[in-house]
């Protein structure tokens, strides 16, 4: 299982993603963005899933995927 941590443009977009994934049983975390990465509007998901490819949504900015305590970025849009 993965970690991720994924920045949105608005807030908006982070409970809409937040929202749509509980609808599936999917447990998302929303927390203010590590200082070692920016973000838009100041809120990130942490997410833990096999693979993020099958949660695409509008409005996210960035995914880093959490290793050990590094971020490397998965996805920019």
């Amino acid at each position: 299982m993965n970690t991720y941590i994924i920045t949105f443009y608005s807030h908006f977009s982070a409970l809409s993603l937040q929202r749509a994934l509980a609808v599936d049983g999917i447990a998302v975390t929303l927390m203010p963005v590590p200082r070692v990465l920016s973000s838009s509007c100041g809120t990130c998901a942490r997410l833990a899933a096999e693979s993020f490819t099958d949660y695409a949504h509008d409005g996210i900015e960035r995914v880093y995927l959490l290793n050990e305590e590094t971020y490397q970025l998965i996805y920019e849009s």
